[in-house]
């Protein structure tokens, strides 16, 4: 069984926790969270033992076969009800589903936040 935690963010930071909503606007730990920055964490954790969240920009190692292995950088989403991770630097438009993400991907870091981080 998972942890089932949220994360948002209002002007001061970021919030973890439950998520509510009252009047129509998420909460998380009892603090109003701008609803664009809520984020459920996967369940997994990155290389350093940090929690990944819908939302975390990560890099990682992918093994495309076995004598090429290519670093990329890519964001957490949610869809089709699953943890995907998005490729910034493919032409191709690659999406894998995170059940897939412990045997294809190495070295998974958290690197930042699509909420903190610019043109992404």
């Amino acid at each position: 069984m998972r942890d089932i935690e949220f994360r948002g963010k209002d002007k001061d930071g970021f919030f973890y926790g439950d998520l509510n909503t009252r009047n129509g606007l998420p909460e998380i730990g009892g603090i109003t969270v701008f609803p664009e920055t809520v984020g459920q964490f996967t369940g997994l954790t990155d290389k350093n033992g940090v929690k990944i969240f819908e939302g975390d920009i990560v890099k990682a190692d992918i093994d495309f076969d076995p004598n090429e292995r290519v670093g990329l950088v890519g964001k957490i989403i949610f869809k089709e009800g699953a943890f995907m991770f998005r490729h910034f630097q493919l032409e191709r438009n690659l999406d894998h589903y995170y059940t897939n993400y412990l045997n294809i991907y190495h070295n998974i870091e958290v690197i930042g936040n699509i909420h903190d981080t610019e043109g992404t």
